[in-house]
């Protein structure tokens, strides 16, 4: 959530990720072990990691 983490990723607020992350929590899509976020689904972990190593380009929807 730090100001760098968000300017790197091009994200628009700090409250905006941790809206997005409870929702994700809430879903059990995201998990928090630590202080670290986590995929716990090894499947949908991997998939993320390869769409994140591919050119593909996700624009925002405006």
């Amino acid at each position: 959530m730090s100001a760098s983490f968000i300017r790197k990723y091009a994200l628009t607020s700090s409250s905006a990720v941790q809206a997005a992350s409870r929702k994700l929590m809430e879903l059990d899509l995201l998990t928090m072990k630590g202080s670290s976020y986590y995929i716990p689904d090894i499947l949908f972990r991997m998939y993320l990691q390869r769409l994140r190593e591919s050119d593909i380009l996700f624009l925002p929807l405006d």
